[in-house]
């Protein structure tokens, strides 16, 4: 299984694409989940005429490092109630789309529509019927770019503040989802930590998924806060089993890549251990990788 790490905790507070690329190549990891979300949704460069040609450029680098990029990250939110906001951001994730193909890249994530008032199953529904809508949408240039859109599990909040499942926040709403869509140009992304402060199985949650998931978010967190730490990070801060959650991707046969989203413990450190830190990760990773035979 490749090893895969996220860029954008890189690119937001250290370096640019093409230093984050090639840091990650240097400190030995496999692929990169590349974040759109590093390009302002209104003025960054996926706004521009030149978009292709940067995203030609990101591939080149890529290639010149002898790394993949293994998914995408699309930008968010994906809804907002919003007319003309919510039509300018189907018109820019048929570009990173676009992008995420010029890239050599076949999966890009999009997250699902979440508003913090899905708290009732009658939000629920209409939250689900406008991701529906959304997404087949995008099917023709998913189809002609031969990407598949990968939709994440995203939670929302109570009125007290409370993490609870949006329309796709769990895996038996997002198969649900998927089956509506049905095509093959749609395929979950399982984030382990937003699982987690739902309280979930998330062995479990991998089994419904079965051969609907893709790509993974892989962090772990309190259970509380949407920590996006390390395993391992810190007794009492940590609390996945990644015992049952490695069976269960083993059982299932997941052939993805082994792919991190651990912002919030890269970012705390200054510029000058970044390097240091990405080092640290590789180990974390390929210590699963090599430990759970994955």
């Amino acid at each position: 299984m490749k090893l895969s790490v996220s860029t954008g905790h890189l690119v937001t507070r250290y370096c640019t694409d093409e230093e984050a690329i090639r840091l990650l190549a240097r400190t030995g990891f496999d692929a990169i989940d590349y974040g759109f979300t590093n390009h302002h949704r209104h003025t960054g460069i996926y706004t521009t005429d030149g978009y292709q040609d940067y995203a030609r450029h990101i591939r080149q680098i890529a290639d010149e490092c002898g790394i993949v990029i293994g998914q995408t990250h699309a930008n968010y939110p994906s809804y907002t109630g919003n007319p003309e906001e919510d039509r300018h951001m189907l018109w820019l994730y048929e570009r990173e789309i676009i992008a995420t193909s010029l890239m050599g890249c076949k999966y890009m994530v999009i997250h699902p529509a979440a508003p913090n008032g899905c708290v009732d199953q009658s939000s629920r529904s209409k939250a689900f019927d406008i991701n529906v809508a959304r997404f087949k949408s995008l099917q023709p240039c998913a189809e002609e770019h031969d990407v598949v859109i990968c939709i994440e599990n995203i939670n929302c909040r109570d009125k007290n503040r409370k993490y609870i499942p949006s329309s796709c926040g769990v895996a038996k709403d997002m198969v649900r989802c998927l089956e509506a869509l049905n095509s093959d140009r749609f395929g979950a992304c399982l984030d382990i930590g937003h699982a987690n402060l739902l309280g979930l199985s998330i062995a479990d949650e991998i089994r419904t998924l079965g051969k609907h998931l893709k790509v993974l978010h892989i962090h772990d967190n309190s259970g509380s806060n949407d920590d996006h730490v390390t395993p391992f990070f810190r007794p009492g801060l940590v609390s996945v089993d990644w015992d049952s959650v490695c069976a269960a991707l083993r059982e299932i046969g997941y052939s993805g890549t082994f792919n991190l989203e651990t912002d919030g413990a890269v970012c705390m450190y200054p510029a000058e251990l970044a390097e240091d830190a990405m080092v640290f990760l590789e180990k974390i990773g390929r210590y699963f990788i090599n430990h759970y035979r994955l």
